[in-house]
């Protein structure tokens, strides 16, 4: 089942189906922190959060194990850690048009991770070496501060698309 929720208009939690939902899409304009009923979805493998409010990322996020895809844009979050730990599925991480000044921390510890787009955010320099990603197939970084360097990502294994306008 997909859901999609304005956390500024009300809504009731309870007639949600929470057991079903795979696909979720939550916007806000006033909600400071995610609700605590989203870590409590069994089946969900589709995550996107636009919240401009929010300026930290809640580490259980990491801790569900369903997830495939979480996309965080129009968030106020500068900093993000992914744990070492994590129990995610992660293939695709969508973090554009945040606040982000560096990558983010851990990102060698999604493995299976295809996609991944941090376009749009203020970030100056890149040290990460994209072939910790062995998986990675598409990897935007438009808009950022830094110029990758594609001669060298052409010898990636598994990397097909790489976009970095200025």
């Amino acid at each position: 089942m997909n859901i999609s929720l304005n956390l500024d208009k009300s809504f009731d939690v309870e007639g949600l189906n929470l057991q079903a939902i795979e696909v979720l899409n939550i916007v806000s304009k006033k909600t400071i922190k995610i609700p605590e009923w989203i870590f409590h979805l069994p089946l969900l493998k589709t995550l996107y959060l636009n919240m401009d409010k929010l300026t930290e990322i809640d580490r259980r996020v990491f801790d569900i194990e369903t997830l495939e895809s979480l996309t965080l844009k129009n968030t106020q979050i500068s900093f993000l850690e992914i744990p070492k730990e994590h129990k995610t599925k992660l293939k695709n991480l969508n973090l554009t048009q945040n606040a982000l000044t560096s990558l983010p921390m851990g990102l060698e510890f999604l493995n299976k991770l295809e996609l991944f787009n941090i376009s749009n955010n203020p970030i100056e320099k890149c040290d990460f070496s994209f072939f910790k990603l062995s998986h990675l197939k598409f990897l935007y970084a438009d808009r950022v501060g830094f110029v990758l360097d594609q001669e060298a990502l052409k010898e990636h294994p598994s990397l097909r698309v790489i976009s970095n306008e200025k």
